[in-house]
């Protein structure tokens, strides 16, 4: 059964969700790895809670020797020795590190000239930073005293990214910073940093030394952004076209209270009441739905049909995952009536501030297209989608 009034004054409805992934920016897709550097003189003193939003690490200052940023979830991993390596301490490098944000005991900082060394030709040290399709910048402290190293960054998302340069220096000790830009082609990925000696200039008192590493997301908000736009929505859409990674139908009387995209892993939760408890009423919309590799109905065409809710503050929720991907989530959302609905998107991990809008409707029947652009500033997240009626008028 499907209710077609629609000179009722006080109600929206709530249409359809497609969910599909994409980029902030449509020239570059989002899936395309990268990986570049710079090499530079360190100066002679850092301040790495200045360096490093999102996590630094600094090796060799005693009696702990591994010292890292508090209150951050911990992304620098420790380093692993290569070639049978035995790494010892290292003082009065040719560069001073600060901090005023450690973990304890060493909270507070000043100046320290420590460090990690190895001596022989082909070891050193190994460590990892997450990466995903976030540009991040990866600042990487390393020195050489009358000796060469070789430092290598490479992506294991099969993008074949690499990089790599050599630091020399072949009379005295000298700190340098390698800048990694970089980001993966996909989320759970990682990057690789090696070191390795690989020339002595001295028969004595040649090596390489590790001090420190300072990661940083690019972009605002810590790689994280919610934005919106609405605009008023096509009179025909094809499901199976928009909604290639998924999408879901509401409002047609089926075996389910929904039709869905089959063979994918579901990513749009289901449909949850905002403020009541009654049941959505299937209603008629203005915009006719078709799709294919449906399920339970494989095959619609032309369906005008959708869900309806009537009072003030009441209304629908719905999720999809948040991670650090750019994504797109489409919401198709109507209006019928003199009447305001209220829309409001928010990450899970509160890293960015909802995007609210209001839609108005001053007579008949209008169905906007909303389209949200949004990453979370860590994996595992939702974005959380709100649709209620605002306004609080008598007709």
């Amino acid at each position: 059964m499907i209710i077609s009034n629609l000179n009722h004054s006080m109600k929206f409805v709530l249409l359809t969700a497609i969910f599909v992934f994409s980029s902030f920016i449509t020239v570059t897709p989002v899936n395309a790895a990268s990986l570049s550097a710079s090499i530079n003189n360190a100066p002679n003193n850092i301040k790495l809670s200045a360096d490093a939003p999102a996590d630094w690490i600094h090796w060799g200052y005693v009696p702990i020797e591994l010292d890292r940023k508090a209150g951050v979830a911990q992304q620098i991993t420790d380093y692993v020795v290569v070639g049978g390596a035995d790494p010892g301490g290292a003082e009065d490098l040719a560069t001073g590190y600060s901090w005023n944000d450690g973990l304890s005991p060493a909270v507070n900082i000043s100046g320290t000239r420590t460090g990690k060394r190895v001596f022989q030709v082909g070891r050193g040290f190994e460590f990892t930073v997450p990466a995903d399709s976030t540009r991040k910048k990866l600042r990487v402290y390393v020195g050489a005293n009358r000796a060469q190293g070789k430092l290598t960054a490479s992506l294991n998302d099969g993008s074949g990214a690499t990089y790599s340069t050599f630091i020399t220096d072949k009379t005295s000790r000298s700190s340098h910073v390698v800048m990694l830009n970089f980001k993966a082609n996909s989320a759970g990925k990682k990057l690789t940093v090696k070191y390795v000696v690989s020339a002595r200039h001295a028969s004595k008192g040649a090596y390489i030394t590790l001090e420190s590493a300072a990661l940083e997301n690019i972009g605002g908000g810590g790689g994280s952004a919610v934005t919106g736009t609405s605009a008023v929505a096509p009179s025909n859409i094809n499901l199976t076209s928009v909604g290639k990674v998924d999408w879901v139908h509401w409002g047609r009387i089926s075996d389910e209270p929904w039709d869905r995209r089959a063979g994918v892993t579901p990513l749009i939760g289901l449909l949850e009441k905002v403020g009541h408890e009654v049941s959505p009423i299937p209603t008629v919309s203005n915009v006719a739905y078709s799709w294919t590799g449906g399920k339970p109905s494989s095959s619609v065409s032309n369906t005008k049909t959708s869900l309806r809710i009537f009072d003030r503050n009441k209304g629908f929720k719905i999720t999809a995952p948040a991670d650090t991907t750019t994504r797109t989530f489409k919401v198709y959302l109507g209006l019928i009536g003199n009447t305001w609905g209220k829309i409001t998107a928010t990450l899970s991990d509160g890293s960015r501030p909802a995007y609210t809008t209001t839609l108005k409707n001053s007579s008949g029947q209008t169905t906007y297209e909303l389209t949200l652009k949004y990453q979370a500033a860590s994996q595992g997240k939702k974005i959380i989608v709100t649709y209620e009626r605002a306004n609080n008028r008598t007709f």
